[in-house]
């Protein structure tokens, strides 16, 4: 679910991917959150990079969106 959720996919995108309801990623979320005691995801993900859970990196098709002119962002990639 770390990927997923480094991916910046939503609950229900989630949810499709990991076969299981929107209430059970939502739920999950809430756990990920509670354990390191943040309020977000985006303090959950910088936790995960603290510990090595997760690493930032570039978009996978930054590449493609540089060359065609298209400005970039990075985003968190799971590691492992």
């Amino acid at each position: 679910m770390l990927d997923c959720l480094v991916m910046g996919s939503a609950n229900k995108e989630i949810g499709d991917s990991l076969f299981v309801t929107e209430q059970t990623v939502k739920n999950h979320t809430t756990s990920v959150l509670r354990k390191p005691q943040v309020d977000d995801r985006v303090a959950a993900l910088r936790y995960a990079v603290s510990k090595g859970w997760a690493e930032i990196g570039p978009q996978p098709y930054a590449e493609v969106e540089r060359a065609l002119g298209k400005p970039s962002d990075d985003r968190l990639h799971a590691t492992g």
